[in-house]
């Protein structure tokens, strides 16, 4: 069996687009909807909503399930599944299910190469169902959706570009670039951040104005400064008399997609060459 990189789950969740119904005597299987949950750099789960009606007067009781999935066409889970309890299906009445299937990128790259922007999960199988007497009913079901690859923004540390320098303090301009790597615009909410220059705390906050990355594109963002060496030492003073200084830049970026909100940490040190302008 191949190793497998999702695990596949039975929930049941009250409430419900649509796909092709499969129904047998008094039972029926729709998918109301397919949701990408949980999206990281290191994976999500996609959960599909599936929608049991029960058109008799008596209740059907769902034991176990069997299925397989395949991603971008290719079989990696093929399992059969037994419940502990056995979930009623109400008579007359419609009950929603949920099959989440968590879903590792570094694994999903071991097993199915060339896998970049985003995938197809296929998933097909049947349910077992028991009425009151315990006669077993075996329904048909099948499904597909799409799920996306995301990966986190890159961040860049530029040049800091000073403009002025003594003894007492400076004017300096520190600027990042934040790279977009994925086929879809990032719609940033907020970039909260903390600087350090030359092992002090010299800023913290926020980015404002537009900060919107394109796909596949990048964008600037400038912090202007000013500095006061009586207060931060004159350790830093002389760290900007030097060809470049140590810096650690983190945060994180709040992000809004059609997947929902992100909140995605960055964290960034090493030496930025300081350029002196007039």
């Amino acid at each position: 069996m191949r190793r497998a990189f999702a695990v596949l789950g039975l929930l049941f969740i009250m409430g419900a687009q649509g796909a092709a119904a499969v129904s047998k005597k008094d039972l029926a299987i729709t998918l109301k909807e397919q949701k990408v949950e949980e999206l990281t750099s290191s994976g999500l789960v996609l959960a599909f909503h599936l929608n049991i009606a029960d058109s008799s007067a008596s209740p059907y009781f769902l034991t176990g399930y069997s299925y397989q999935v395949l991603i971008n066409q290719r079989e990696y889970l093929n399992l059969p599944v037994v419940l502990d309890q056995p979930l009623e299906i109400r008579a007359r009445g419609e009950t929603l299910i949920s099959l989440p299937i968590k879903i590792n990128y570094a694994l999903l790259f071991e097993a199915i190469p060339g896998v970049e922007e985003k995938a197809v999960c296929d998933l097909t199988g049947e349910m077992v169902f028991a009425d009151s007497r315990k006669r077993e009913e075996r329904i048909p079901f099948a499904a597909s959706g799409s799920f996306p690859i995301f990966k986190d923004p890159e961040v860049e540390l530029l040049p800091l570009k000073v403009r002025d320098l003594t003894i007492g303090g400076s004017d300096l301009s520190f600027e990042v670039r934040f790279k977009n790597p994925n086929s879809f615009d990032l719609i940033v909410d907020k970039i909260s951040y903390s600087l350090v220059l030359a092992e002090q705390k010299i800023s913290d906050g926020s980015f404002g104005g537009n900060k919107n990355i394109d796909a596949k594109g990048d964008k600037v963002f400038s912090l202007p400064l000013l500095l006061d060496f009586s207060e931060l030492g004159k350790e830093v003073y002389d760290a900007f008399e030097n060809s470049a200084v140590p810096c650690h830049f983190s945060g994180e970026l709040e992000v809004s997609t059609i997947w929902g909100q992100l909140r995605i940490p960055f964290d960034k040190t090493g030496d930025i060459p300081v350029s002196k302008t007039s």
